[in-house]
């Protein structure tokens, strides 16, 4: 059955606990192929929410002499009479690949498969700045999702697996909470100088500031006085105060 196949030998047992549960287990297929699945449990993937699921998915078929892939209805024959699930299948044009649409949540990607065999993957982009966040849940990840216009967290965060959402949500807090703090003392000190320095003459307001803001926060402090956006350094500065642990980890 290529058990060689798969990455993680310890879930050689769990292999074989799906496969006994099928009407015609490893055992009764022919020795002169390598079938490929795809093992899915539960505690599979921290990104997608598989709930209670354990099976293997039947991917495709080889012949181990010629080292050729069966035709698709050979290898949906086999899964049927093996009990074995198949993937889902959808047929595009190759000019359409670029617009594929891609389902509203708890959906890794496609695999694409040409003519003549070969195969690409196409990840869903909220898949794959889930993966980044997760491969480290770094302040610079977690901004990163957080500054970009195009993603609402709530919608990016929906139908991820329930361990993974409780410590992106724990991370995302504390950014926000940082963020916030950075912010009301930047205009505390604006407020100040509007207080202090009454002649509204430039010059006197950046002697002023320069005496009595910290340092880190001048540059917002002059952005507030011109009407600037000072989001940009809010989060650099959110960022480098929360980089200060160990490895940049939230």
């Amino acid at each position: 059955m290529g058990m060689n196949m798969l990455v993680n030998y310890d879930l050689e047992p769990l292999f074989y606990e799906i496969t006994d549960r099928a009407p015609a287990g490893p055992r009764q297929v022919h020795r002169d192929i390598t079938p490929i699945f795809e093992i899915i449990y539960p505690q599979l993937n921290n990104i997608l929410n598989y709930g209670d699921r354990e099976e293997l998915v039947l991917l495709t078929v080889y012949d181990r002499e010629s080292w050729t892939e069966w035709d698709t209805a050979d290898v949906d024959e086999l899964a049927t009479a093996c009990g074995f699930p198949r993937p889902e299948t959808y047929s595009f044009e190759r000019d359409q690949l670029g617009d594929i649409p891609f389902p509203e949540d708890n959906f890794e990607g496609y695999v694409v498969r040409f003519d003549n065999g070969f195969r690409v993957k196409l990840k869903d982009p909220r898949y794959v700045k889930a993966h980044k966040l997760l491969s480290g849940s770094t302040t610079r990840r977690v901004i990163e999702v957080l500054r970009d216009p195009v993603t609402d967290l709530e919608t990016f965060a929906e139908g991820l697996a329930p361990a993974f959402r409780a410590s992106l949500d724990d991370a995302v807090a504390l950014v926000r909470q940082r963020y916030s703090q950075i912010e009301g003392a930047a205009r505390a000190q604006h407020a100040r100088l509007l207080e202090a320095v009454t002649t509204g003459v430039r010059k006197d307001q950046a002697l002023w500031t320069t005496e009595n803001v910290p340092a880190d926060l001048r540059g917002l402090v002059f952005g507030l006085l011109d009407g600037r956006d000072i989001s940009p350094g809010l989060w650099k500065l959110t960022e480098a105060s929360l980089s200060e642990t160990e490895d940049g980890q939230i």
